[in-house]
């Protein structure tokens, strides 16, 4: 469980409940600023962090 971020045109990715604890809220369509912690290809999948956290 966590936060889907659209990071382009029909790609998205989570930020894990645990890399948004302590984390400002956001909100629906709302601009964020995020890194990309990994990426698994074979599952389409994207795992993202709150830019400027330490989480990762």
């Amino acid at each position: 469980m966590g936060f889907f971020v659209r990071i382009a045109h029909c790609v998205e990715g989570l930020i894990p409940f645990t890399g948004a604890v302590a984390s400002p809220s956001a909100h629906t369509g709302q601009a964020i600023s995020v890194r990309i912690v990994a990426v698994d290809l074979e599952r389409a999948r994207v795992l993202l962090a709150w830019e400027g956290t330490s989480q990762y």
